[in-house]
C-alpha cells in the first residue's frame, strides 16, 4: 500500500483557488521547490517521459528576476525526433496520389496525430491524420501528402524500410501533447529580451520571401502556412504591403523589391513587388453586390468561417484592411517607385471603396463587420447578438477611413460597448444561438475565443488605435488591463513574461478573466510596436527614425536605446515646459533623426510638453 507524503496546506478561498501554497504560485515563485514535488508526484508514470523531463533544467541553474525587465529562465523546449520506417506496402505505387491517405509503420510511437513529418529528402512533407496503435511491425499511421497538387505524390523510395523521417510542427496546438506526455520537448531558455534581439541583430533578408513564397498566383495566400488547409480564407493577402513596408523602413534596402520568388502553386516567378500588385489587385477583384471585398471562408477573424462560403457575404473588416494595403503599397512607391502606373487606379479604387465602406457598412457610432450570404448584417446595432465588434473600428482608425473627430467618437463607442475589467471583448453580446449563417464563433459558449472573450491581438490593434489618435492615457490603460498583474484580473493565471491569446469574457459561465492559452498569438508582436515605436515613439522611415512619443501623462521620463541600419542611440524623453529635440548637443529643426554611419553612439534628448 503506497503511503502519500503531505507536500503543503493551504486555505481556498470560494472560487476554488488556493493561497500561495499552490503549485502555480510555486512554479511561478519557488522553482527549485516545485521540482522535487513534480519529480515525486509523476516519478512513477509510465508514459514516455515523467514531468521531471519536461520541468529539468528550471530553478538554481536559470536566473529568475520577475521584478525587472531583463530574465533568463531554464526550460525544456521543443525538439525534432526522428524514427525509421519499417513497413510499407509497396502494391501502392504512387502513395498521396490526389489526396489520398495512405498507411505507413514506424519503429517507434515517438509521432502524434496532426503533426507534420518531413520526408529523407529534407522537402516533402505529410501530416499524420491518425494514430492507428500498435502494429506487427512497430507502429502504425495514417499519412497524408501536404501539397494542393492533385497530381503530386510521394517518391516509393522515400518509404522503403530504413528510411529515416523527422517530425516538424504541429497543425494545432492541441497536439503538442498527449495526455502527460510531450513529444517535442528538449532543453532551452526563455527570455524576456526580445526587444534586445531586434536591436541587436539584422533583420533577415528574406523576410519577406518568406510571405511571399505562400502566395499563390491569384494573388492570394496560403492560411498560416498549412499547404492543404483549403479553407478560403481571404485576408493574407493585404498583409503583405505592410509586411514589405515594415522591412523596407527598418533597412532601406528596396533590392528586395526586385528579387523574384515562385508563386507557391506554380512556377513562374515574379518580383516581390509585383507579387505586391498581385495581392491587392486580387482583394480589388472580389467585390460583392455593395462593392465591399468578399468575405469567402474568414479573414482576420477565421471564426466568422460560415458568411461568405457561397461568395456572396462581404466583409467590411477586410474591405477597410484593403484600403489599409493601398495605403502602404502608396508609401513604398513615394519612396522608390514614383513612375509606377498602378498607383493612380489603386487610389481611385481606394476612394470608391472607401465610399462603400462608409456607406453600406457605417451607422453612426459604429463599423458593421460585414454582410453574410444570407445578407443579414454582422457586428450591426439590429444585430439580435453580435451587435458591435472590436476589429472594424480600429482598423477604420488605423487605415484613415475616419480621421479627427469622427475617429475619436468611433473609439469612444469602443470604450462603452467593448471594455470589461480584462480588456476589450471581440463582440458583444456573445452569440447564445449556434448559427451556420455565422460559423464557429457563434458555436463556442459565450465568453470564448472569438465569441466575446478578450482576444489580446485584437486588443493590440486597439491600443494602436488609441496611439494614433493621441489617446496617450487610454492606451496606457488598455496595456494594464491586459497585464498579467492586472489588479482587476488576480485569477488570469497568465505568465508575467508573455502576452496571452485572450482573457476569458464577462459572458463567461465560469474563470472570467482566466487565459488558457499565452503561446499561440500574434499579440506579443503588436504589443511590441505599440509600445517602442507609437508609446515610447522611435518610429523607423527608410531613411531617418522619427520620434514623436506618445507617453502616458503620468510618465516624466523614458531612456531607450535603438539600433537602426547599424546606427546606435541613446534616446531620452524628458517631460517638461517645451518641445524639442537635441542630437549629440545640437538642436534639431523638428523630430527627424538622420543616419549617421559611424561606430558612435549618438545621444538624442527630447524634450516634450
Amino acid at each position: 500500500m503506497k503511503v502519500l507524503r503531505k507536500i503543503a496546506e493551504g486555505k481556498y478561498e470560494d472560487r476554488g483557488y488556493s493561497n500561495e501554497e499552490s503549485i502555480s504560485y510555486l512554479q511561478l515563485q519557488k522553482p527549485v521547490e516545485i521540482n522535487s514535488f513534480l519529480t515525486y508526484n509523476y516519478g512513477l508514470d509510465d508514459d514516455r517521459f515523467p514531468l521531471s523531463f519536461m520541468t529539468e533544467g528550471q530553478g538554481s541553474r536559470g536566473t529568475k528576476d520577475i521584478e525587472t525587465v531583463q530574465w533568463t529562465w531554464k526550460t525544456m523546449g521543443r525538439m525534432k525526433f526522428t524514427d525509421f520506417v519499417t513497413y510499407f506496402n509497396t502494391a501502392v505505387t504512387k502513395p498521396g496520389l490526389n489526396g489520398t491517405e495512405f498507411e505507413v509503420h514506424f519503429s517507434t510511437h515517438w509521432f502524434i496525430e496532426q503533426h507534420g513529418l518531413v520526408a529523407p529528402d529534407g522537402v516533402t512533407q505529410v501530416r499524420i491524420q491518425k494514430d492507428l496503435g500498435e502494429s506487427a511491425h512497430g507502429y502504425a499511421y495514417l499519412l497524408k501528402l501536404t501539397s494542393p497538387n492533385p497530381d503530386a505524390f510521394i517518391d516509393p523510395k522515400w518509404l522503403a524500410k530504413g528510411m529515416y523521417w523527422s517530425m516538424s510542427a504541429p497543425t494545432v496546438s492541441e497536439s503538442y501533447s498527449k495526455g502527460n506526455r510531450s513529444n517535442s520537448m528538449g532543453p532551452g531558455g526563455m527570455t524576456s529580451q526580445l526587444e534586445f534581439y531586434r536591436f541587436s541583430k539584422e533583420i533577415a533578408g528574406n523576410l519577406a520571401n518568406v510571405v511571399t513564397q505562400y502566395q499563390f498566383e491569384n494573388g492570394n495566400t496560403i492560411r498560416m502556412f498549412d499547404p492543404i488547409m483549403d479553407e478560403p480564407y481571404q485576408d493574407g493577402a493585404a498583409w503583405i504591403p505592410a509586411t514589405v513596408l515594415s522591412y523596407l523602413k527598418e533597412t532601406n534596402n528596396p533590392s528586395i523589391l526586385d528579387e523574384e520568388v515562385e508563386y507557391y502553386n506554380s512556377q513562374v516567378k515574379e518580383s516581390i513587388y509585383e507579387h505586391m500588385k498581385r495581392a491587392i489587385n486580387y482583394l480589388l477583384s472580389i467585390r460583392g453586390e455593395h462593392n465591399l471585398v468578399l468575405w469567402g471562408g474568414g479573414d482576420w477573424n477565421d471564426s466568422l468561417n460560415n458568411c461568405g462560403r457561397k461568395w456572396i457575404g462581404e466583409s467590411v473588416w477586410l474591405s477597410i484592411a484593403t484600403v489599409k494595403a493601398i495605403n502602404d503599397f502608396e508609401k513604398i512607391c513615394k519612396q522608390y517607385r514614383t513612375d509606377e502606373p498602378k498607383l493612380l487606379e489603386y487610389i481611385n479604387q481606394r476612394e470608391i471603396l472607401k465610399c462603400a465602406i462608409m456607406e453600406h457598412g457605417f451607422e453612426g457610432d459604429r463599423f458593421i463587420y460585414g454582410y453574410n450570404d444570407a445578407r443579414e448584417k454582422i457586428g450591426s446595432n439590429d444585430s439580435p447578438e453580435g451587435k458591435i465588434y472590436l476589429n472594424p473600428q480600429t482598423w477604420a482608425v488605423l487605415a484613415e477611413v475616419v480621421k479627427g473627430n469622427e475617429a475619436v467618437e468611433l473609439m469612444n463607442s469602443v470604450e462603452n460597448h467593448l471594455k470589461c475589467d480584462y480588456g476589450y471583448v471581440q463582440v458583444t453580446p456573445s452569440y447564445s444561438v449556434g448559427t451556420d449563417n455565422i460559423g464557429r464563433a457563434s458555436y463556442f459558449k459565450p465568453g470564448n475565443f472569438e465569441n466575446g472573450s478578450v482576444y489580446n491581438h485584437g486588443v493590440s490593434f486597439k491600443i494602436a488605435a488609441d496611439l494614433k489618435l493621441k489617446l496617450n492615457d487610454r492606451a496606457y490603460q488598455t496595456l494594464k488591463l491586459i497585464s498579467y498583474d492586472n489588479p482587476l484580473n488576480p485569477n488570469s493565471g497568465m505568465e508575467p513574461y508573455a502576452f496571452s491569446n485572450m482573457f476569458l469574457g464577462p459572458e463567461c459561465e465560469c474563470r472570467r478573466g482566466f487565459a488558457p492559452s499565452a503561446w499561440i498569438t500574434g499579440t506579443a508582436g503588436w504589443i511590441y510596436n505599440d509600445i517602442t515605436e507609437h508609446m515610447i515613439g522611435i518610429k523607423p522611415n527608410f531613411d531617418s527614425l522619427i520620434i514623436e512619443p506618445c507617453i502616458p501623462s503620468h510618465w516624466d521620463k523614458v531612456n531607450a536605446f535603438r539600433i537602426y541600419q547599424n546606427c546606435k542611440y541613446e534616446i531620452t524623453i524628458i517631460k517638461c515646459d517645451k518641445d524639442e529635440i537635441w542630437l549629440d548637443g545640437q538642436l534639431l529643426n523638428g523630430n527627424v533623426i538622420p543616419v549617421i554611419n559611424d561606430d558612435v553612439v549618438h545621444k538624442v534628448i527630447c524634450y516634450l510638453k
